[in-house]
């Protein structure tokens, strides 16, 4: 049993789930917002994810998406930990950086919640468009 206070544990445990699921959307918000730049070299039609059988999308999701999705996340959660150790050593004072850094995450999540937004306005569009085709 901890040393803490009651529910200590439990508590430590609850903060490191949630700070553990925050990084984690903000490593996916980043990874979302470089989609639009990889395709321009290498398109993917994300369509399919929406469109296509659901056994076709759950065999491309075990076979390769997942693990896609995992190594776009560590590498860039790799070069934002390199970028911000190099960024705090030359050019910003110490006791500053945590102020960059939350405001880089800001700024991530801002941004990829304003694409995402397009794309769900788009896709929702587009079904009225159709439903009232067939209405």
């Amino acid at each position: 049993m901890g040393s803490g206070a009651p529910g200590g544990d439990a508590v430590a445990t609850l903060a490191v789930a949630v700070a553990a699921f925050f990084a984690g959307e903000v490593l996916d918000a980043s990874r979302d917002l470089l989609e639009d730049l990889w395709d321009l070299f290498q398109s993917v039609e994300w369509g399919f994810f929406t469109d296509a059988d659901q056994d076709d999308v759950e065999k491309l999701r075990t076979s390769s998406f997942t693990y896609y999705v995992f190594d776009c996340n560590a590498t860039l959660a790799l070069v934002i930990l390199l970028l911000t150790q190099l960024l705090t050593h030359i050019f910003i004072n110490l006791s500053c950086s945590v102020v960059v850094v939350f405001f880089l995450i800001f700024l991530i999540l801002l941004v990829n919640a304003w694409r995402l937004r397009s794309q769900i306005s788009s896709r929702t569009q587009r079904w009225k468009q159709a439903a009232s085709r067939r209405g």
